[in-house]
């Protein structure tokens, strides 16, 4: 499944988010786009999605997680997306 991570400039959490997300996602098989929201791509996705805080990682056109997760809720939201994308 393709995942977008929409992260804010020079923020901890997102830079934190984005080492925690890439490292996930590659482990469970899933592509991760990263995209500034400062950014016309980021931009565009940030007002469709009526995004108010970051970091958020969209998945199938929805919001998925916002802020930085723990490792653990991180891996088990990545199984799910496996198991919705199966199902």
């Amino acid at each position: 499944m393709k995942l977008q991570l929409v992260l804010a400039d020079r923020c901890a959490s997102c830079e934190a988010a984005e080492t925690l997300w890439r490292e996930l996602s590659r482990h469970h098989g899933h592509t991760l786009e990263v995209l500034l929201a400062t950014e016309p791509e980021g931009v565009r996705l940030v007002r469709r999605l009526g995004l108010r805080s970051l970091p958020a990682l969209v998945a199938g056109d929805k919001v998925r997680a916002v802020g930085l997760p723990a490792a653990t809720d991180a891996a088990t939201l990545l199984r799910a997306l496996e198991c919705e994308e199966k199902c």
